[in-house]
């Protein structure tokens, strides 16, 4: 289902927008430490032997009675829970409880379940933070994309998404070369129909809601719509779920970019990045600004 987006950009209005996805003006009317108390009850009502502590505002931390702890982070949950419809917020949280404590599975990640997911330097930071603060390195696999992007290797699976290491890839006999075309094969194959909905200089790719970012990644996509354009394709990935693109030869167009882009990636959940990027010969090329 779709639902109209507000009027930004210079009057410009992107209609057609996942009904899942974080509205723009969210109505803040729970308070974060409220959120985060809630979501601590629920998380040890479904985890018994694990203790939840509440280190701050939109932060736990889950003390297993064995192994290592580990930290939650609350702020891309909590912006969809504020967006949410009121009605819907119960469900929603409830799948975001059951991705932490549903078990991982025991055996192998399968070739076909690795995945290819964009993120941004900030996500990457934010990481490296993390296992820093537990005494150890980031051992997640990626490789970048350009200065700004970077190519995250995931398992997908159907309640949540787990990011792979060279542990993982060992266990599962993946060689590390060969992930890209494997993963963005995986993607096209499960991935429903991408839509692409077009305003008169403006258009914005749905796939499902997850991994629209990773469109980046499908060269025979861009081929087909670099046909339709004078110029080279020029896109934004502020979000996850956001895949915004212009002809780039159009200066109102690549203007009306740059400032829904601003909006969006200060504004939604599971953030990427705020730069435009312009279709170049070998990958996407960051543009000055």
């Amino acid at each position: 289902m779709l639902k109209e987006m507000l009027r930004v950009a210079g009057g410009l209005m992107l209609c057609l927008w996942l009904a899942c996805a974080p509205a723009y003006a969210a109505d803040k009317d729970m308070p974060a430490e409220v959120f985060t108390r809630q979501v601590a009850e629920m998380v040890r009502e479904r985890m018994p032997g694990v203790k939840v502590e509440v280190m701050a505002p939109l932060e736990l931390n889950l003390v297993p009675a064995s192994g290592e702890d580990a930290r939650i982070y609350l702020n891309n949950i909590y912006t969809l829970y504020l967006a949410e419809q009121v009605d819907g917020r119960p469900a929603l949280l409830e799948r975001y409880i059951a991705s932490y404590t549903e078990p991982l599975p025991e055996a192998p990640v399968k070739r076909e379940e690795v995945v290819a997911v964009i993120k941004g330097n900030d996500w990457l930071a934010e990481m490296e933070r993390l296992a820093k603060g537990q005494g150890k390195p980031y051992e997640g696999i990626y490789e970048r994309l350009n200065a700004h992007l970077l190519v995250f290797y995931a398992q997908d699976m159907p309640t949540r998404m787990r990011y792979l290491n060279k542990s993982d890839l060992e266990a599962a006999g993946l060689d590390r070369s060969g992930l890209r075309p494997l993963a963005v094969a995986n993607l096209k194959r499960q991935m429903p129909e991408i839509e692409v909905y077009r305003e008169e200089v403006f258009s914005m790719v749905v796939a499902g809601g997850t991994y629209e970012a990773s469109i980046l990644l499908f060269d025979d996509f861009w081929k087909g719509e670099r046909a339709r354009m004078a110029g080279p394709p020029m896109v934004s990935v502020p979000a996850r779920d956001l895949l915004l693109f212009v002809d780039s030869s159009n200066p109102e167009a690549v203007a009306q970019l740059e400032a829904l882009t601003r909006k969006m990636w200060g504004d939604t959940a599971y953030a990427v990045s705020d730069a435009l990027f312009i279709a170049a010969p070998g990958g996407w090329r960051p543009v000055e600004r």
